[in-house]
């Protein structure tokens, strides 16, 4: 579209290419294969006047140099990274498992105890030395509660940061996910719902640490209440029995902890399991769409076809014009008073070759 700039002033359009030729001001816009557009021009004009509009179809033909490798290695890491996860996650689970099957026998093993203090009266003495070493034994399991604690925290954190440098690398404008916010933030993003329950299991994870070294912990001092009771069992042998029982729901209670933890790392494996499925091939899917995208543009695939004639074979470009009306003042025309002339045989016969 070619405006006279001594017409129209105050040019105002978007998305148009402007060149100035003279007094002249072309505005050109450009619509790719598939896409409409409401084009407008404001102004303000003077006696308007303007050539034709020129509308022009040619097929696409730009080169614009692509570099995949930048897309395809960031997710090339991200499926790497997720790869680890995963892994890391059935060595979890594996180690969950033996712990709540360990934790199982030994609470069964308390139940057994408690249930034969009765005639153990006569054998106190190897009750006690049992108590002292059990309690030995839980001192030192309780001694390591920090570094596990440690561990599951450190864990966690590390699984955040991942998801965070993930999500950060994809430029999806997220804000920093920790422990506090995760839920509600990715709780109405169905596409991100399988990076939920990875930080969902990881969370659980964590708690069920913490709820393990506190059960640890409280099992410590009812083995130390028990080693105590032994001492004393030749005056009160009730003690013992009380300090078996509350050893034994101690127990319980630790043992019903790890099978939720268990529990909770087997969702945690399907989730990361389901994610590390669903990204293995991510990479070849985003170099498939990026092709698919620039074909679109360009128009690779499409048959080139005539407009002149289907007889026409062998295209291989073609252009389509398309022009609007000019636009001119209109002129005042006059009615002649005078009556033409009569032209003889010679004029009129002039008049055909002119």
């Amino acid at each position: 579209m070619k405006l006279d700039t001594k017409l129209c002033e105050n040019i105002k359009t978007e998305n148009a290419t402007i060149a100035e030729a003279g007094r002249d001001k072309q505005l050109s816009y450009t619509i790719l294969p598939g896409k409409g557009a409401e084009i407008s021009v404001k102004a303000d004009v003077k006696r308007f006047e303007m050539e034709a509009i020129s509308i022009n179809g040619i097929k696409l033909s730009f080169d614009i140099p692509i570099d995949k490798s930048v897309f395809k290695a960031q997710i090339t890491d991200l499926v790497d990274a997720i790869g680890k996860i995963d892994g890391g996650a059935s060595d979890l689970l594996d180690g969950a498992t033996k712990l709540s099957n360990g934790m199982a026998q030994y609470t069964e093993g308390l139940n057994a105890f408690q249930s034969g203090l009765a005639p153990m009266k006569s054998g106190f003495d190897t009750l006690n030395a049992g108590a002292i070493a059990l309690s030995s034994g839980l001192s030192a399991l309780t001694a390591q509660n920090k570094a596990i604690v440690s561990g599951a925290l450190a864990l966690q954190t590390a699984t955040f940061q991942t998801v965070n440098d993930s999500l950060s690398k994809m430029g999806l404008g997220l804000p920093i996910l920790t422990v506090e916010n995760y839920n509600t933030i990715l709780a109405n993003i169905p596409d991100l719902a399988t990076v939920k329950a990875q930080l969902d299991g990881t969370v659980q994870f964590t708690g069920g640490i913490l709820g393990y070294t506190s059960g640890v912990a409280q099992l410590d001092l009812g083995a130390k209440d028990l080693s105590d009771g032994t001492t004393k069992l030749k005056s009160s042998v009730s003690m013992i029995a009380t300090s078996a029982n509350d050893l034994f729901q101690g127990a319980s209670q630790i043992n019903s902890s790890i099978a939720k933890l268990r529990d909770g790392l087997a969702t945690y494996k399907e989730g990361t399991g389901k994610l590390t499925n669903g990204t293995s091939d991510m990479d070849a899917e985003i170099d498939t769409k990026i092709d698919e995208l620039l074909n679109s543009i360009s128009g690779n695939g499409a048959n080139t076809v005539s407009f002149v004639s289907e007889k026409n074979t062998n295209i291989t470009a073609v252009q389509f014009v398309l022009k609007t009306e000019a636009i001119a003042v209109p002129t005042t025309q006059t009615k002649s008073t005078t009556t033409p002339k009569q032209q003889g045989f010679w004029q009129k016969l002039m008049k055909l070759f002119q």
